[in-house]
C-alpha cells in the first residue's frame, strides 16, 4: 500500500473514531467477520440483531448499551443509524481486503 493510501485510510478511520465521540456508532464488531464472509450482509446483522432461539448468544438488541442507544429496532432500518452504520461496514471491509488479502501481492 502506498503512503497516500495509508493516509486516506487513516484519515477515514479518524473520522470514525471522531464521530463516535459525539454519537454511538452502530458498528458491531463481533458480526464483522460474517459481514465479510456474507453476500448478504444485511442479513447477517439483522440475524445478530434480532433473537434467535437456535443461538448460543445473546442477541445485540438485548445488550443494554446497544438498547440504549439504538432501541429495540434493528439501526439498518433507521434513517438515523443506517446510512453510517453500513458505511463504517463498508469502509472497514474495503480496508480488511486492501490490507490483508492484499498483502500476499
Amino acid at each position: 500500500m502506498s503512503r497516500e493510501q495509508a493516509e486516506l485510510h487513516l484519515g477515514e478511520l479518524v473520522e470514525f473514531y471522531l464521530l463516535g465521540m459525539h454519537k454511538p456508532l452502530p458498528f458491531f464488531s463481533d458480526c464483522f467477520d460474517d459481514y465479510l464472509k456474507s453476500k448478504s450482509p444485511e442479513a447477517v446483522l439483522k440475524k445478530k440483531w434480532y433473537t434467535d432461539p437456535f443461538a448460543f448468544t445473546r442477541p445485540l438488541c438485548e445488550d443494554e448499551a446497544n438498547a440504549v442507544c439504538f432501541g429495540q429496532d434493528f439501526p439498518g432500518e433507521n434513517p438515523q443509524f443506517a446510512e453510517t452504520m453500513y458505511g463504517a461496514y463498508d469502509f472497514f471491509k474495503d480496508m480488511y481486503q486492501k490490507i490483508w488479502e492484499g498483502s500476499g501481492e
